[in-house]
């Protein structure tokens, strides 16, 4: 439904037509902005004005892909689809000098972030029976600050007896997560929701991206008996960015159709209905530079486009194409007046080459970044 919004000003023009028109006030009738008649009609063309602007507001929210922050979480929740809340991180850490037989509740053991104040505690009632021990802690706080690189976390604020002072998480701390944006909700409802791949991917994609801390989701398949672009037969490949290796290769098992084999270089086990214990790969992500050349006939100042295309780039994605065409689409939707460039054209090198091309077609597991390169 298209509606026509209009300002005050707008409104009473009209309103003056009408004036003129009518039996009681002739051609000549005072209807300048400095009348007493304008002054008086005004109230109401502002009144009309600003209901416009609302009915017009509230038309446009009904459309998701135009539904601001409210508007959009309000009905995207119709469809069981709802904003990532800010979520704490876990990881493996390892003590080295306690002794046989220490005991902790839940919460007990309390370690801090080098250089920062970010608590994780135990997640479990311990017991320990060997030398060294590993257990399972998370942050007591949220967001993405919360992740850690392995051996960050090992001052120890608190702990009960025998447990001695010496801590280290041995793996990295992962999936703590912000709060979602808008924009990342809109990416991930309408890429979950109009995905156009067959078999289950975007049940997996969908799944994946729902899970605490992932950032991005590649997810591409091979459904037939012989390898297709570097897939295995029968196979999914997933390339994740962010979240916690456990919960993603549960997800992606729980997700996949029986008989399809996984593959990545992140491998784990998960446990079958039936006991059994199944190992699920998935991959990571892998940034690769790429460069952009922006010629534009007759205009010295590049700037403007290039500054376009570089946040074009960073769009892309994981396992995506980098190409001319939608480079220029991404230019045109973000610059004003962008006709008045003519004859725009954009090359990209992939780092580790030596040509400019139109587009760049990047490996499954690689992500492009900007970064520029000599000539």
């Amino acid at each position: 439904m298209l509606i026509e919004t209009k300002n005050a000003k707008s409104f009473m023009e009209d309103m003056k037509n009408a004036a003129r028109k009518t039996e009681n006030f002739g051609p000549d009738f005072n209807v300048d902005d400095n009348s007493d008649w304008y002054r008086q009609e005004y109230p109401k063309a502002l009144a009309c004005s600003n209901l416009s602007e609302r009915i017009t507001d509230m038309a446009d929210n009904m459309d998701l892909s135009k539904a601001n922050g409210y508007w959009f979480w309000k009905g995207a929740s119709n469809f069981l689809f709802f904003r990532k809340l800010p979520t704490a991180s876990q990881s493996i850490v390892k003590a080295v000098d306690c002794i046989v037989g220490a005991k902790a509740q839940i919460g007990e053991i309390k370690l801090r972030k080098k250089g920062t104040d970010i608590i994780y505690s135990n997640l479990e009632a311990l017991e320990v029976l060997q030398i060294p021990f590993t257990f399972s802690i998370a942050s007591e706080t949220t967001g993405s600050m919360t992740n850690a690189e392995i051996g960050e976390i090992t001052e120890l604020i608190s702990s009960p007896e025998n447990w001695g002072s010496s801590f280290s998480n041995i793996e990295k701390a992962e999936g703590g997560q912000d709060l979602e944006t808008l924009e990342e909700g809109r990416k991930r409802y309408f890429n979950g929701n109009n995905s156009d791949n067959f078999w289950n991917t975007d049940g997996i994609y969908t799944a994946i991206s729902n899970l605490r801390g992932v950032k991005s989701v590649s997810v591409k398949q091979n459904n037939k008996d012989t390898a297709i672009d570097g897939i295995p037969r029968r196979s999914v490949h997933c390339v994740v960015d962010g979240g916690i290796d456990i919960e993603i290769a549960k997800t992606i098992f729980l997700k996949c159709l029986p008989a399809t084999f996984t593959y990545g270089e992140v491998r784990k086990t998960v446990q079958a209905i039936n006991g059994e214990l199944i190992e699920v790969g998935f991959d990571r992500p892998v940034d690769v530079g790429v460069d952009c050349k922006i010629e534009i006939y007759g205009h010295d100042n590049i700037l403007e486009v290039k500054n376009q295309v570089i946040e074009y780039i960073a769009t892309v994605g994981i396992g995506g194409i980098v190409s001319r065409s939608m480079a220029q689409e991404y230019v045109a939707s973000n610059v004003s007046n962008f006709s008045k460039y003519k004859n725009v054209d954009i090359f990209f090198k992939k780092d580790g080459t030596t040509t400019w091309n139109s587009f760049i077609a990047m490996g499954n597991t690689e992500r492009p970044v900007y970064k520029e390169m000599e000539e």
